[in-house]
């Protein structure tokens, strides 16, 4: 016999007889009760096919079947394969739905392998190593196997067809995992968000799922992908499909359903072999034109859209799709585009003044020979817009003009919002009021702020109000040279004018002066114009007019309006959107990364929102706004956030979190409530210091201080007020003046306090008064042109002075750097050698400098602000040996080392760019210095000394590695005396630093911060507490969160609440619970992990310890601080464990760490790389510490 079937035969044990049957070549035993195989089976060396599925099998013997080539033996109970190691010929294997919990190690020599089926196990990760070798697999299988990432080694199966990844914890797709011979591959149901470049080698895959994931962009790698025929990208976050698709012409079915789809590209005409098309539940509101180009197309699903009743009617919508219906859709889509008219050349006009200037009523003597064609009312608040068609006469050129006219009850609103609307496709108007003695120097402003953003831009500067000063006469000439000796730059002023409105003076020559500039622009952009008025972007200007009409608010995304674009064949997205800004037909910030990724559609509106915001905020005297009080906190969350990142962006206004201490600055008082506020220095109503500054400089004689002036060639309207912003969110003064130029501050850190002075000489243009002289109407005076920041700061302390400073010095800084404005640091008014941002810069790099004497740092160029307060030991270069690199992370190596005859731990940090990140990393390694350096405790891991000139750090050197590294160990005994020992070491270091005059909170407490001193609890010292990077002297309560891994972080913190000293003590909940269980507090994502702690949730209490001990964990992470117990007592009720004697060793050594693989750092849910697995190695054989 040579085949056996014996499947549903309700067998519930296979006889060991079985081994008769020499002869047998096929054994199917499938859907029967056998929970034991013999191991006689491994003498039927015949057996070719042994089919075990759906059975109770939980141990398999060791198979010795040397022919056997397919082994079907799914749905068991099996917890591993090892098994297999005598089946060298197998082609097939089938173990889904088991309880395997790691990959089979053996399974890398079965080399001729081609099938590979273990879905619905949960072994987590597989080892790189253990799939190289299975070059002859065709079909593989690892859906509902909880891995996180896919393994590299997929990469190398070079015959590999069929790939299935489905129903997994895959994030992100590692580079080189995927072959070209791939033709199906399911990756549906996972934890995806981009989709890598790998794609682009996927040149055979002909069937794709990729559903439930998170991806927003179809990835342009995929263009590759042209034999595709089965495409479903439903339930992710896609806006649209992408222009490259159109090469997927054998696409046959494509399913987009549920997703943020609101504009179907037009490329989908291209899909000429479409047959589904499934759609639903998106945010369409209308269907392209080439959607007609779809011949094949029988299926096409729309419900669950708002599609606009012009396009479509609700029946076709409501109906089951066929063949019929799809052609009536497809005649709707005809009758909507069928008719676009072009329009004429367009240009905009910008005419921008005073209040009183006159500008509305220039622009009605403008229109009084031209043709309105439409009118905007700015209702108040905004701009009016009046669109004008010039000169219709036999052979002219028609031009048609959009006349904006900036409402001068908003003047305010134009002075912070005016960088909204600059652009090179446009005439300047600018009104100079010959009544207004200082309208030259409001003029300057305007002159200088156009040419800033529009360096070539056409500017008519127009004199009016000539008939209120008849008796006088007027020089323009003198008008133009002063503002050249002021602009030497500035070439780009086509024309000084002098016009009468009243009297119509000189009107007829500023209409046709408007219209030949107008000319000039459109002939000098005339290919860029005419490509406006093909009929694709005619098409996409309907679209964008039909689109907006339907918003709330006229804000689109960026992928929306994408989508726009390739709805009607427009493929140069950013160009064209440029283009359409300068037509003010939209507003596109494309030039800010932070401000690209959305689209206003309605420009008016926008302006109309700035200056709403500035009306509501007339009455506030310091010029800070409660948001939620504003009319901008109606509207949604996604259209607020992009308001008010516009407004940081252009400086108009500064977020920040109002404190209690910041109460004194809001009119009504909200003691004890938190207020989001708007800082817009705009609005703030003293123009001068309200205050004696002579008072505030005479303390300077009697108590330290530190004056610095930065000298700027230009400061723009925008960066002093973020200077003071920056002051008032980072530093939290306690008292502060504010005024237009300056701000005076107090910082109060426990007892110490320093006083500070930071203020701006502006830069005046001109200055004027109406003259005496007969022959002129004005006098100039004077030109100031000082561009200086001076900063005093004055302190009894000198430690928080120095600190102060630092931190000021950082802001200046990184907020000139934003403008690409450059300055040089005075020590003293008269000091003769300042220093240039970018000699700062590599000062604080301990490079040569040329400019200065030798090779100079911070510690000596300006000795009150690098480590000030350090009192340790400071070594040379020469003084420290290294050995060997122990370590190396993102910011720095650790080496063995020797100092003066003593083994140490030296860390090395990297500061080799001249970036500001590279600033803030020394700052924080400034604090880590200072404060580390201060304390002194047995339990307190020693800092030995820095070497500064080489950037090292000496610690004292923990020969026996991490606590981390001992709980993962299963090697290595815990005795009950040992853990204890530990946990009271622990809460000594932690009483030390509570218990400071002022306390210190460490916020990252965990076993990888807990250094091994000893393992023999008679000793008087086992642990001690290292890495100070985010620690801090506890003055307040703190709301920042500085560790990103939750499973050590109390409640509080992840709920961004205010936080302090208890914190520290529900951290050492989670390193008890860590020390006597072995394991991690939580193996899950870190997201689940915060769920659960703020539910309340904390992992299970350990059945086999005393119920002493649980007490102590449930009330250390108690989800209230305050309910949490004192170090002081934690430490008695250790105490109090010690002597517990009745408690028996074997029960600590929990069984339960067994069940896991546990590897060396295991965090939450995620695996270190391999690079540190060897440092960790590496470490414990060299017996260092990785800082």
């Amino acid at each position: 016999m040579s085949t056996l079937s014996l499947v549903n035969g309700n067998l519930s044990y296979l006889s060991s007889s079985i081994n008769k049957l020499i002869n047998l070549q096929e054994l199917y035993l499938d859907d029967n009760l056998i929970q034991l195989v013999p191991d006689s089976i491994s003498e039927l060396v015949n057996l070719k096919v042994l089919s075990l599925s759906r059975n109770m099998i939980s141990r398999m013997p060791m198979l010795q079947l040397p022919l056997l080539k397919k082994l079907l033996i799914g749905s068991n109970h099996l917890s591993n394969l090892e098994f297999l190691v005598g089946c060298l010929q197998l082609e097939e294997i089938s173990a889904f739905n088991n309880a395997i919990q790691h990959f089979p190690q053996g399974i890398s020599c079965l080399t001729n392998l081609q099938t590979l089926n273990l879905h619905h196990n949960n072994f987590y990760h597989i080892p790189n190593n253990l799939l190289s070798h299975l070059t002859n697999l065709t079909d593989l299988d690892f859906s509902c196997t909880a891995i996180e990432s896919i393994p590299i080694s997929i990469g190398l199966l070079v015959q590999l067809s069929k790939l299935n990844l489905s129903d997994n914890h895959i994030s992100n797709i590692q580079s080189n995992v995927f072959r070209p011979s791939i033709t199906k591959l399911d990756l549906s149901r996972n934890n995806i968000t981009t989709l890598s470049h790998n794609f682009a080698y996927l040149t055979q895959l002909t069937y794709l799922d990729i559903q439930c994931n998170k991806i927003e962009i179809i990835p342009q790698s995929m263009k590759n992908c042209s034999l595709l025929k089965n495409l479903n990208v439903s339930g992710n976050c896609l806006k649209g499909i992408p222009i490259w698709m159109m090469k997927m012409i054998k696409l046959e079915k494509l399913v987009l359903s549920k997703n943020e789809i609101s504009c179907l590209a037009s490329v989908i005409g291209n899909l000429t072999s479409l047959k589904e098309l499934y759609l639903e539940d998106n945010k369409l509101n209308i269907l392209p034109h080439s959607i007609d180009s779809l011949n094949n197309l029988e299926k096409l699903c729309l419900s669950g859209n708002p599609l606009n009743p012009k396009f479509l009617p609700q029946a076709l919508i409501d109906v089951p799709s066929t063949k019929e219906v799809v052609d009536q859709i497809k005649e709707c889509g005809k009758k909507y585009y069928a008719d676009i008219q072009i329009p004429t050349k367009r240009m905009q006009i910008m005419v921008m003044g005073q209040e009183g200037s006159g500008k509305t009523a220039l622009v009605r003597s403008l229109c009084y020979k031209w043709e309105v064609s439409e009118a905007l009312p700015d209702n108040g608040v905004g701009i009016a817009i009046t669109k004008v068609i010039t000169n219709k006469k036999q052979n002219e050129k028609t031009i048609s003009l959009e006349l904006w006219d900036f409402s001068a009850s908003s003047i305010e609103a134009y002075y912070a919002t005016h960088r909204f609307f600059l652009h090179s496709w446009c005439v300047y108007v600018l009104l100079y009021n010959l009544s207004d003695p200082q309208a030259a120097s409001k003029l300057g402003y305007w002159i200088h702020s156009i040419a800033i953003q529009v360096p070539k831009a056409k500017i008519l500067i127009i004199a009016t109000h000539t008939d209120i000063k008849s008796d006088k006469k007027w020089d323009l000439n003198i008008l133009k040279q002063k503002f050249n000796s002021l602009h030497p730059g500035i070439t780009f002023l086509k024309s000084f004018s002098v016009v009468s409105i009243v009297e119509d003076n000189n009107m007829m020559e500023l209409r046709r002066y408007v219209r030949n500039i107008s000319l000039e622009i459109l002939q000098s952009n005339e290919t860029q114009m005419d490509i406006l008025n093909s009929k694709s972007f005619l098409q996409f200007e309907q679209v964008v007019k039909e689109y907006k009409s339907s918003l709330p608010i006229p804000i689109v995304s960026y992928d929306e309006i994408v989508s726009i674009c390739y709805l009607c064949n427009i493929t140069k997205i950013s160009d064209t959107l440029m283009n359409y800004h300068k037509l003010g037909l939209l507003l596109y910030f494309g030039m800010s990364k932070d401000l690209r990724d959305f689209v206003i559609l309605d420009p008016q509106w926008l302006y109309g929102e700035m200056a709403k915001l500035f009306i509501e905020g007339q009455t506030q005297e310091y010029g800070i706004l409660d948001l939620s009080k504003l009319s901008l906190s109606a509207k949604p969350e996604y259209i607020k956030t992009k308001l008010l990142q516009l407004i940081a962006k252009f400086q108009i206004g500064f977020l920040f979190n109002g404190k209690e201490n910041f109460s004194y600055l809001y009119e009504t008082k909200q003691v004890g409530r938190s207020i989001r506020a708007l800082f817009v220095p705009e609005l703030i109503k003293k123009l001068d210091c309200p205050m004696d500054l002579n008072q505030f400089k005479q303390c300077l004689k009697s108590m330290h201080q530190i004056n610095r002036s930065f000298k700027f060639n230009f400061i723009p309207i925008g960066l002093f007020p973020r200077l003071m912003t920056a002051v008032l969110q980072l530093l939290s003064p306690s008292v502060v003046t504010l005024w237009r130029r300056g701000i005076v501050f107090e910082l109060k850190r426990a007892n110490r306090v320093v006083s500070g002075l930071l203020e701006n000489n502006f830069y005046d243009f001109l200055v004027a008064k109406e003259s005496n002289n007969s022959t002129n109407l004005f006098e100039f005076i004077g030109e100031k042109m000082e561009n200086l920041i001076t900063l005093e700061l004055i302190s009894g302390d000198l430690d928080l002075l120095c600190e102060t400073f630092y931190w000021i010095l950082e802001l200046i800084i990184t907020v000139s750097s934003d403008w690409n404005q450059k300055f040089t640091m005075y020590w003293h008014p008269s000091d003769t050698s300042p220093v240039s941002i970018e000699e700062m810069k590599k000062l604080n790099l301990n490079q040569a400098n040329k400019d200065l004497p030798g090779k100079i740092d911070w510690g000596t160029a300006i000795p009150e602000v690098v480590l000030p307060t350090y009192q340790g030991k400071r070594y040379l270069p020469d003084d420290i040996k290294t050995t060997e690199e122990i370590a190396r992370g993102a910011y720095g190596i650790v080496f063995l080392g020797i100092v003066e005859y003593k083994q140490v731990a030296i860390k090395e940090i990297f500061l080799n760019d001249e970036t500001e990140q590279e600033i803030l990393i020394r700052l924080k390694l400034i604090n880590e210095i200072v404060l580390h350096s201060r304390l002194k405790h047995p339990n307190i891991v020693n800092l030995e000394g820095i070497c500064w000139e080489s950037r090292r750090i000496v610690f004292e050197l923990c020969t026996l590695g991490n606590l981390h590294q001992q709980i993962v160990d299963l090697n290595f005994h815990f005795s009950w005396k040992y853990r204890v020992r530990i946990l009271t070491d622990i809460m000594k270091g932690v009483h030390y630093l509570h218990s400071l005059p002022i306390p210190v909170i460490h916020r990252d407490l965990k076993s990888l911060n807990i250094m091994i001193i000893s393992t023999h609890p008679t000793d008087p010292i086992n642990a001690k507490i290292t890495d100070f990077g985010t620690a801090t002297y506890y003055t307040h309560p703190l709301t920042t969160r500085v560790v990103d891994n939750p499973s050590w972080l109390a409640p509080e913190i992840i709920e961004k609440k205010e936080y302090g000293l208890a914190s520290d003590i529900y951290a050492f909940g989670m390193v008890a619970w860590e020390t006597f269980c072995r394991e991690l507090p939580f193996l899950l994502k870190w997201g689940e992990v915060e769920e659960k702690v703020l539910a309340g949730e904390r992992p299970p209490l350990p059945s086999e310890s005393p119920a002493l001990f649980n007490e102590l964990l449930n009330e250390c992470w108690h989800q209230v601080p305050s309910s949490r117990p004192s170090p002081t007592d934690i430490i008695k009720k250790l105490g109090e464990i010690d002597q517990l004697d009745n408690i028996e060793e074997d029960n600590i050594a929990f069984q339960r760490r067994k069940k896991r693989n546990s590897l060396p750092v295991f965090l939450a849910g995620s695996r270190i790389p391999r690079q540190d697995s060897q440092n960790k190695s590496k470490i414990q054989r060299k017996g260092a510490r990785v800082l």
